[in-house]
């Protein structure tokens, strides 16, 4: 209920603000971004994955991540002149230098929340991060309304840090102090070094559009962009995280049998292409309606790159599958080229993209993902034991299913209600393409609809 609150105040938010704002904080964000993942070298992961880890080693990572952030946050507080240059907007070198006090700020928590998930204590860590959100956009939305534009989004950037010490600090009811000798950290540095490397290549191309569309776009188009990005990334936010977190401990429980393993995976596979398709395949023919309702008329520009994004997320959220499934089985060495080979390839288009606008940024992320996604998508199957027929054949029930949805929508929308208004046409269309859903899946996909439904009935109970 919280994320649902945040979300309708970030939504509102969206309303308020203008492209522009959500241009510069985007460039900002990609810089900050990219630290972030080579802040800690990945000892806070390394502290929930030691088997035995003892007092003294906790205090050996606090002391290395407290001197990692301040040194963060004085090479962006003096670098902020520079990295302002490279997006040529003067307006970023204020913004650079109040969100690196965010460095100093995540400092202070990275060891509680460590704890917490070493604790498995989820329940915690979901209600300190609901707050610290729910805090946060409540700043922002009160900067918005006082006229304060692109700060809005930096204090509420900087408020969901400040509220984190808090809750992190107090729920792990641990009072940790630094040790700035670092002996015996070898084994600790060497886990999180590989996957630092990991994190640092899957951001670089999965943030490359911002990155690129800073230096070649306004920071009213890159701040459309980034807004339609946005909006198409919350299914892929909400749904797989859910899946992720629960299916690495799954494979690694039952890594020794290959059957098991590539039933648990294709299960997977149908129940996100269950939900992912027809969400996708909806909002690409609704998207001018939802967009003016939710977001205004000064926002149609998210339209278009929506629509185009809407086209290769379903590909993207069919790829995050094979990550947890292959370091499960421990070939991690598939995940790493995979990720090597999308490193490469995307940014190469977004370069080419970025020539024709956020339509071509759009287009970039359709065209070079798909490539990425087939390359991905052999590469691991073939570790897997599972063809790509039946790869494809657990998504067809799906698939089909969601075409069925996309042509009857399309064309009751273009036939007969576009005359009448976004509301009325917005409402109508959604019910139309949940009951078309739901009987096409019931018809022709009934296995996948038993299965589905089976899930919803244990998890009720």
């Amino acid at each position: 209920m919280g994320q649902i609150i945040a979300w309708c105040i970030t939504i509102y938010v969206i309303r308020i603000l203008n492209p522009t704002d959500y241009g510069l904080m985007a460039m900002a964000a990609v810089c900050i971004g990219f630290l972030t993942t080579i802040s800690e070298l990945g000892l806070g992961a390394a502290i929930v994955q030691k088997k035995d880890i003892n007092h003294i080693e906790i205090q050996q990572v606090f002391g290395f991540v407290l001197l990692c952030h301040f040194g963060l946050s004085i090479l962006m507080f003096a670098g902020a002149p520079l990295l302002s240059a490279y997006f040529n907007e003067p307006q970023l070198v204020p913004i650079f230098k109040v969100l690196s006090i965010n460095f100093i700020l995540a400092s202070l928590y990275i060891i509680p929340q460590s704890i917490l998930l070493r604790r498995m204590d989820f329940r915690s860590k979901a209600l300190i991060d609901c707050t610290a959100s729910l805090i946060s956009v409540v700043v922002t939305l009160i900067s918005a309304l006082n006229d304060y534009g692109v700060w809005s989004l930096v204090y509420g950037a900087v408020t969901i840090h400040a509220v984190s010490i808090f809750g992190y600090n107090v729920f792990s009811q641990k009072i940790i102090r630094p040790r700035l000798s670092f002996r015996g950290m070898k084994k600790l540095f060497l886990f999180g070094g590989f996957l630092t490397g990991g994190r640092i290549l899957w951001y670089f191309y999965s943030k490359a559009d911002i990155f690129i569309g800073g230096r070649f776009l306004s920071s009213r188009l890159l701040g459309t962009y980034s807004v339609a990005l946005e909006m198409v990334s919350i299914p892929l936010e909400k749904i797989l995280p859910i899946i992720n977190q629960v299916a690495f401990p799954a494979y690694s429980s039952v890594q020794s049998d290959a059957k098991i393993v590539r039933s648990y995976f294709l299960k997977s596979v149908r129940i996100v292409s269950f939900f992912i398709f027809p969400i996708y395949s909806g909002l690409l023919v609704v998207a001018p309606e939802l967009i003016d309702l939710i977001l205004g008329s000064k926002w149609d520009g998210v339209i278009m790159p929506l629509q185009i994004l809407c086209l290769v997320m379903p590909f993207r959220a069919l790829s995050t599958l094979f990550t947890p499934v292959l370091n499960g089985i421990g070939r991690t060495d598939i995940t790493f080229v995979n990720v090597c080979f999308a490193s490469v390839l995307m940014p190469i288009a977004f370069l080419i993209g970025a020539k024709w606008g956020i339509g071509g940024m759009a287009m970039a992320w359709l065209l070079g993902y798909f490539v990425v996604f087939i390359f991905i998508s052999q590469r691991s199957l073939k570790t897997l034991g599972i063809s790509m027929s039946i790869f494809f054949l657990n998504l067809r029930g799906s698939f089909i299913a969601s075409m069925t949805m996309w042509v009857v929508v399309y064309g009751v929308r273009y036939v007969f209600i576009n005359s009448l208004s976004h509301q009325i046409n917005l409402f109508f269309l959604i019910v139309l393409g949940i009951v078309t859903y739901i009987f096409s899946t019931f018809t022709i996909n009934r296995s996948n609809y038993n299965e589905i439904w089976g899930i919803i009935k244990s998890v009720k109970r």
